[in-house]
């Protein structure tokens, strides 16, 4: 296999900032550390078994699918391969197109691969209107309803848009807030956006 420049680079980085991971667990006291494949999508994508092997190498113990076209992957050799090394995924990534026309597909992956919550990761464009964005939120609802119904929970990854897109004074993200049910949808949060976006940190992991 080649790879290129970047992707090394990339990848080197990921390895040498994982090599302290398992001291600042400790430090934290975290639980379990946990890596978005989304991150080393690439690889993954070119070699699932080999790079999953290689996260577990690293320390990591748990795993959340996202990006790679994991969904096109065989799942049942992935639950497979991450049972041998030890390694769970509580959480994966499902698109709003799948969720929105292919539930029970959504479903399934997510048991095969030993999820208990789904996440919503991304909206395109047309969705982000006043309209549009009315419709995800009655939507979202919907899901996480769904989703109970089968022992799975909801939650929502947010990027930096859904605090710079405002109609009427509010954000996206406070439409989102103020309109799903805090009983069933729970929130992915990424930081790295919310801050590009010029949300406090703090203030947001407090509210």
């Amino acid at each position: 296999m080649t790879i290129d420049r970047r992707t090394f680079v990339a990848s080197m980085g990921a390895v040498m900032a994982a090599s302290s991971i398992a001291g600042l667990a400790r430090a934290a006291q975290v639980r379990k550390v946990g890596l978005q494949l989304y991150t080393v999508r690439e690889i993954f994508q070119s070699d699932p078994v080999g790079t999953l092997e290689k996260v577990a190498g690293i320390g990591y113990r748990e795993v959340e699918f996202g990006g790679g076209n994991y969904d096109k992957m065989d799942h049942a050799l992935l639950r497979r391969t991450m049972d041998r090394l030890q390694l769970t995924a509580p959480s994966l990534h499902i698109s709003y197109d799948v969720l929105l026309t292919k539930f029970p597909d959504a479903v399934k992956m997510a048991k095969t691969l030993g999820a208990d919550t789904i996440v919503m990761p991304w909206l395109p464009p047309e969705l982000r209107t006043d309209t549009g964005f009315g419709g995800v939120v009655e939507n979202v609802n919907r899901f996480a309803k769904q989703a109970r119904e089968v022992g799975l929970g909801l939650a929502y990854h947010n990027h930096d848009f859904e605090f710079t897109t405002r109609f009427g004074g509010t954000s996206l993200y406070d439409r989102l807030v103020g309109g799903t049910d805090p009983s069933l949808v729970k929130l992915e949060l990424d930081l790295y956006w919310a801050v590009h976006a010029g949300e406090d940190a703090g203030k947001l992991i407090t509210r």
